[in-house]
C-alpha cells in the first residue's frame, strides 16, 4: 500500500465485473474510498501514461501493448478499469443513463432487499456469452445464472438460481445435483465434513427454474475449510 498508496483492506468496498464472455472485452468497476488525487499522481508516474478525455471525463492510459489498461475515476467513490478505451466510453455512458441497459434480473432485484451483508453477486446470460462459452454443456441447458453470498449472524448464506432452456433439462439438473448429494450420502464411509455441507443444502425446482441454498455458521465453515484455525477468531466478517 506504501508504494501504489492504496490500502485493498481498508480503501476498496466491492468489486463488479461485467462482460459478454469474449476475450479483451470486460471492464471492472471499484467502489472505493481512495484518495483519488493520490491515485492518480502515482498513475502519471508510468511512463507509457497518456490522458485522454471523454465529455467530462478523464481517462488514463497505462501500460503498452497487450498490457495496456485504461482507468478512469467518472466520481469521488468509483474507478473504471477496461482493456480498450472504448470500453472505458461505454462504460462512463452506462453510468450516467446515457446509454440502454436490460432490465435487472430478477434474482439481482431480491438482492437489493437482503438486509444482511452482501459479500458476493454473480449473474451471468449464458445466451449472450460469447468465445470460449460457445457450443459449451452450459448453454446447451442453462439461459441464466445468478448466485448471491452473504451473511448474517455469523452464518454464511449462499443462493444459486439458474434457469434451464426447457423443463427437461431443469429436471435433468435437479436429478443430477440431488443424486450426486444421495451418492456421498450413501457411500460406505461418508466423510464427516462432506455431510455436513450435504445436510447445509436446499435444492428445489419449479418448472424450468432450480434454487439451491446453502446457510452454515461461519466458525463451523471455518473448522471445515481447516480444522487447524478452530480455535483462532479471525474476526473476517466482525
Amino acid at each position: 500500500s506504501k508504494v501504489i498508496g492504496f490500502d485493498f483492506l481498508k480503501e476498496l468496498n466491492s468489486i463488479t465485473y461485467f462482460s459478454n464472455g469474449a476475450k479483451d472485452n470486460g471492464v471492472v468497476l471499484f467502489k472505493h474510498n481512495a484518495n483519488i488525487e493520490r491515485l492518480v499522481a502515482i498513475i502519471k508516474l508510468d511512463k507509457h501514461h497518456r490522458s485522454t478525455t471523454y465529455g467530462q471525463e478523464t481517462i488514463h492510459g497505462v501500460g503498452k501493448g497487450k498490457d495496456r489498461t485504461y482507468i478512469c475515476f467518472p466520481n469521488k467513490g468509483l474507478a473504471i478499469l477496461a482493456p480498450k478505451r472504448g470500453l472505458t466510453h461505454q462504460a462512463i455512458d452506462v453510468l450516467g443513463g446515457e446509454d440502454s441497459l436490460k432490465s435487472l434480473p430478477t434474482c439481482l432485484h431480491d438482492a437489493q432487499d437482503i438486509d444482511q451483508s452482501l459479500l458476493l453477486i454473480g449473474y451471468g446470460d449464458l445466451t449472450d456469452l460469447e468465445g470460449d462459452f460457445e457450443d459449451s454443456d452450459l448453454q446447451k441447458h442453462l439461459s441464466k445464472v445468478c448466485a448471491t453470498m452473504s451473511e448474517e449472524s455469523r452464518e454464511i448464506r449462499m443462493n444459486l438460481q439458474a434457469t434451464a432452456l426447457n423443463n427437461q433439462s431443469s429436471e435433468h439438473i435437479e436429478n443430477a445435483a440431488k443424486g450426486i448429494m444421495s451418492m456421498i450420502a450413501m457411500s460406505k464411509d461418508p466423510n464427516e465434513n462432506y455431510m455436513r455441507f450435504i445436510d447445509a443444502i436446499q435444492i428445489r425446482r419449479d418448472s424450468v427454474n432450480i434454487e439451491g441454498n446453502f446457510r452454515m455458521g461461519v466458525d463451523k465453515l471455518l473448522e471445515i475449510m481447516d480444522p487447524s484455525i478452530e480455535a483462532i477468531d479471525l474476526e473476517l466478517l466482525d
